[in-house]
Order: C-alpha cells, then sequence, then structure tokens
C-alpha cells in the first residue's frame, strides 16, 4: 500500500473477502456472499473474490490480494480477468514478526488482480521490490512493462505446471488433458 500511494495510487477500500481469508468462496458474517459478476447464482471464488469482482466490474484498474491456494488465480478465472500468484518475495509483505523463516514454508503471497496484462505489469511495477520488513523480498533487474513490450524477453517466460501432483490431486476428467494441450500450444 505505502508504494502505491508514494507512486500516487489512491485507496478505495477493501473489498470482500471469505471469512479469515480461508475458503474457496467469498463470504463472511459480516458482509454475506459476494456474487459473481455474472450473476448472482454464480460464486465469485474465494478468498479474494471481493477484489477480482471489483476489478471485473470496472470499479478498479488493479487490486491487491494475497494467494495461498488459489485465492487470487480462482476468482481471477471466474471473473474473466488477470490473476497473478508471483513468487514468494517478489511482492514484500511485512514479516517483521515472523522467527525462523527459514524453518516455515511460505504459503501464502501477496498478488494482484487486473482486467488487463499492461494494468497488471504498472501495479507490478510500481510494488515489488526488496524491503527491510521482508528478508525473503527480492529485487529485479528489468521492469515488467518492459518485459511484457519485448516479445523476446516475453517469449523467454517460464511457466510452472504442477499437474496432479503424480496421482495426489483429482481432477474432474478431461481438465489435466486440457491443460496440458494448451502448455504445448504455448511452447510453439
Amino acid at each position: 500500500v505505502d508504494r502505491q500511494l508514494d507512486a500516487g495510487g489512491i485507496m478505495i477500500g477493501k473489498t470482500n473477502t471469505a471469512e479469515l481469508g480461508v475458503g474457496a468462496h467469498t463470504a463472511n458474517r459480516l458482509f454475506g456472499i459476494t456474487p459473481n459478476i455474472y450473476g448472482n447464482s454464480k460464486s465469485s471464488g474465494g478468498s479474494s473474490g471481493g477484489a477480482s469482482v471489483a476489478v471485473a466490474s470496472d470499479l478498479l484498474p488493479f487490486a491487491d490480494g494475497t494467494d495461498m491456494m488459489g485465492s487470487c488465480r480462482t476468482p481471477a478465472a471466474f471473473a474473466n480477468i488477470y490473476g497473478f500468484r508471483p513468487t514468494t518475495g517478489l511482492i514484500p509483505t511485512d514479516r517483521s514478526s515472523e522467527k525462523k523463516l527459514d524453518n516455515i514454508p511460505m504459503l501464502t503471497t501477496p498478488g494482484c488482480f487486473a482486467a488487463t496484462p499492461d494494468d497488471m505489469s504498472l501495479m507490478l511495477d510500481c510494488i515489488v521490490g526488496s524491503d527491510p520488513l521482508d528478508p525473503l523480498s527480492i529485487n529485479l533487474n528489468s521492469s515488467f512493462k518492459e518485459s511484457l513490450n519485448n516479445k523476446k524477453k516475453f517469449s523467454n517466460l517460464k511457466v510452472c505446471w504442477l499437474s496432479d501432483l503424480n496421482g495426489e490431486y483429482i481432477f474432474e476428467h478431461g481438465i489435466i488433458e486440457m491443460c496440458e494441450n494448451k502448455l504445448k500450444d504455448l511452447n510453439k
């Protein structure tokens, strides 16, 4: 937030999340259910469903969130926008109260939403980089905007694909094959 404010950003407010930030649907006892942009009978996903709906509704050009098990990616997919869960440390967070960071698996990381890759690159260029409050934070040697506009750099991006973790996760029939075919298309 500090970096966004320093860059001239205006904070609009907080959006609805799943209770305690945990859940595949954005619902809580205080504000109720966040409906999907495509209708009240559909889920907005979770846990950052309020942020994805705000971006998909054109209330905001981009929004931040956190992602542990899909809390940015799922709501983004349900709202037909972009959601990003970066490598831990790319977007710094205050870890000053955390002890023994080398012994704790970092499951949650700050992430973001945007309606377009250009909008997301603007936000990311503003908020990424090392911070003294986050010993895991890292600097980049280029900008997202430059990489997005540089076809050679963009074609060198790597995509991580976990599939079903050697049969440990069960997917609906056809989903794994559909994703693997899309990955082959991206590799061309």
